[in-house]
């Protein structure tokens, strides 16, 4: 009798283990570039808490407890226990927080430096930085994406209205995640201390970096009469959890404990889902509150989705084929644009650092180009197409 329970209990943890295949680690190549360019959708969680007085503040809840009862609300019945680790099949429903008030469209666009982009004197060691544009004004924000990890450096804020720009800059440099990102070696960054500085305004920050889950990942998007149902089967969860104190001066301190959960899949430069919360309180006293909503103690719980889009423009349902391949390639690649025989097509492809390495134009809707001097490594090609713009990416591996 032992022994059959044994062996089945064996069995059974043999067909478990082949089920959980082992998550694929993260590397440089899977974090932004330049070329890279998200359509960013940012989805506010009912309920976002503000509280009248520092009583009325459920300090009981820790911030997983806080996103958690803000899921459990809307009756988001797949990720209301999303502190759950490990190997897991995630089911995220954004049709259902793209039906609530408050979302937030923006574009990231990721680009090589430039001696002309604002702010960048600041930043010597960047070598990729990001542009958004939204209604409180721009950012740039600058990063180094080299072999030990992603670090963020600082940004140079340009608010809207025309108020005076603002430059933050990270000191010692911010580590989002350091490389690789594996799930067998879960603690990535670990009690790192940065100060940011710029503005008037001093912020002192401790991040952890954890890789805490990975498996299946099942996206819903669409409209609840006509849902699209998308399957990832190898994403990677990193947790980033911070706190920090603000100090906007004459004595106002404002203390923020954050946590943000990023579903990584592999080849794509964000990650798709970032569900964040936030517990913000401040030493302020209650009297004044009301002079301004950003004094009131509250938390924040937000979910971003990020689609890699064609920056043009292009609409997905324009029905125009494009097709790059091989990819990967060792050398020889084909581009076969059929709507476009007949007309001027233009190929680019650009290296890591932002250079132009190779270019040439067809008009018979097929390019062929021989890159194999050109080293391993990401690449990122441009298309223009009688004008239409596209971008896309491509690996080399000799």
């Amino acid at each position: 009798m032992k022994k059959l329970l044994t062996l089945s209990a064996f069995i059974f943890l043999s067909v478990m283990l082949s089920m959980a295949q082992t998550p694929t680690p993260l590397v440089s190549a899977d974090f932004p570039q330049p070329g890279d360019s998200s359509d960013v959708k940012e989805y506010t969680i009912s309920p976002t808490e503000t509280f009248s007085d520092t009583i009325s503040a459920d300090d009981s809840l820790s911030i997983d407890e806080c996103i958690e009862k803000a899921l459990t609300t809307i009756n988001d019945i797949y990720m209301d226990d999303i502190s759950i680790g490990g190997h897991q099949t995630d089911t995220i429903p954004i049709l259902i927080y793209s039906a609530y008030p408050g979302t937030n469209a923006f574009h990231r666009v990721y680009g090589a430096i430039n001696s002309f982009l604002p702010g960048v004197s600041s930043f010597p060691a960047a070598n990729v930085y990001s542009h958004l544009e939204t209604v409180d004004g721009e950012s740039y924000v600058y990063y180094e994406n080299v072999a030990g990890g992603f670090y963020e450096l600082g940004m140079y804020i340009l608010p809207a209205g025309g108020g005076a720009a603002v430059t933050l800059v990270n000191d010692p440099k911010k580590p989002m995640v350091t490389f690789p990102v594996d799930y067998n070696t879960p603690n990535n960054v670990v009690n790192f201390a940065s100060s940011t500085s710029g503005g008037g305004i001093s912020t002192e920050s401790f991040l952890n970096t954890t890789v805490d889950a990975y498996g299946k990942l099942v996206l819903i998007t669409g409209t609840p009469s006509s849902p699209i149902v998308t399957e990832y089967n190898d994403f990677l969860r990193v947790v980033q959890y911070s706190l920090d104190t603000m100090d906007i001066g004459s004595g106002f301190l404002f203390y923020i404990e954050s946590k943000f959960f990023n579903y990584y899949i592999p080849g794509y430069f964000d990650p798709i889902v970032v569900y964040s919360v936030a517990q913000i309180r401040n030493n302020v006293d209650p009297t004044y509150w009301s002079l301004d909503p950003a004094f009131k103690w509250h938390d924040e719980i937000e979910v971003q989705y990020n689609k890699e889009f064609i920056i043009a423009g292009v609409s997905e349902n324009d029905g125009w084929q494009l097709n790059l391949f091989p990819n990967p390639t060792s050398g020889n690649v084909s581009l076969d644009m059929p709507a476009f025989s007949g007309e001027n097509v233009q190929m680019d492809v650009f290296n890591v650092a932002g250079q132009l390495v190779a270019s040439q134009s067809f008009t018979d809707g097929l390019i062929q180009m021989n890159l194999s001097g050109q080293p391993e490594g990401i690449y990122t090609v441009r298309i223009n197409a009688n004008g239409h713009l596209f971008n896309s990416k491509l690996v080399i591996a000799q």
